[in-house]
């Protein structure tokens, strides 16, 4: 399911390095010496930003529902929108492809390319779609923008209020699946510190009592993970492991996806669960990166090796 939007590029984007090749070629044409380029001018080309191609997407509001890489080669091109907003996460997402993993490996390429993943589908109503190219640092508008009209499925019959509902619910989910990611990203970075710092204090002249301290702010690291995404020592067992956040967080975002109308009482009951529980644990990581900074100041002065996200103090040598 989806839109097929059709554009035509009247020029691919050329970069620093392809336009000098061009202009080496031109003098090579006529039998002159092309000039050398120079060491800085090798770097810039190096360094630059690659051109991109945009397709914006945005409501009748002016909001951006939706940006998309999309390709930019000359020439006529048709490009799928799935009719999703953008994902409240990184990651999937690319010309055709299934970018969340999975699939059946064996099937045909998509006939078309275009947007995969992203977050749940919009509403029905007048969308406009504009094109632009990031070169350089500076976006270019490509053409007119244009109108699409988003209609209903004939065969579901729902309310306004319904419709409000489940955009609302789309709405709260997705901060609750960006919020549960960054903590998850930031619990697991902890964990990182909290584990190098003890390996670094084994063989440091520090006081042995640091190591209690660098052992403490482990416990806790872990602790917050298994609230998180569950406490790997029960996986297997009989007695199972308990519902952990990224559990309650997936059931809701999978029960999202699909929604046209209001969430169900269990839907609405997971996403309250998810998101009471996950705001005890960010503030419980707010604590904890305070406190471990505090204790990686601690560790420089004690002359304790590096360890990962420690800036090194500044010393007369």
């Amino acid at each position: 399911m989806g839109a097929i939007i059709t554009y035509w590029v009247k020029e691919a984007p050329r970069g620093a390095r392809q336009r000098r090749q061009d202009t080496t070629r031109a003098t090579e044409a006529k039998n002159a010496t092309p000039r050398y380029p120079t060491q800085k001018e090798l770097t810039e080309e190096a360094d630059e930003e690659a051109p991109q191609t945009f397709m914006t997407i945005t409501d009748s509001s002016g909001r951006i529902v939706r940006r998309l890489t999309v390709p930019a080669a000359r020439g006529i091109h048709r490009y799928v929108w799935n009719l999703r907003g953008s994902a409240p996460t990184t990651g999937g997402g690319g010309f055709g492809g299934g970018g969340g993993g999975g699939g059946n490996p064996d099937a045909d390429a998509p006939f078309y390319p275009g947007s995969t993943g992203g977050g749940s589908f919009v509403q029905p109503g007048t969308y406009r779609i504009a094109l632009s190219r990031r070169a350089d640092g500076v976006v270019t508008a490509l053409g007119e923008p244009q109108t699409l009209t988003v209609t209903a499925d004939p065969g579901v019959t729902l309310t306004p209020a319904q419709r409000t509902a489940a955009a609302d619910y789309h709405a709260r989910v997705d901060k609750l699946q960006r919020a549960f990611t960054g903590a998850l990203e930031q619990a697991n970075a902890l964990r990182t510190k909290t584990e190098a710092i003890q390996r670094a204090l084994v063989d440091s002249p520090a006081d042995v009592k640091m190591m209690d301290e660098a052992r403490r702010l482990d416990r806790r690291v872990v602790a917050i993970l298994r609230q998180l995404r569950g406490d790997e020592t029960l996986r297997g067992l009989e007695s199972g492991d308990p519902s952990s956040i990224q559990d309650r967080v997936n059931s809701a975002v999978q029960g999202a996806r699909g929604l046209s109308g209001a969430p169900t009482g269990t839907q609405q009951r997971n996403y309250d669960i998810a998101n009471e529980d996950l705001t005890a644990q960010i503030n419980a990581l707010r604590t904890l990166d305070a406190e471990l900074r505090k204790f990686e100041q601690q560790l420089e002065a004690a002359g304790v090796p590096y360890t990962p996200g420690r800036i090194p103090g500044i010393f007369n040598f």
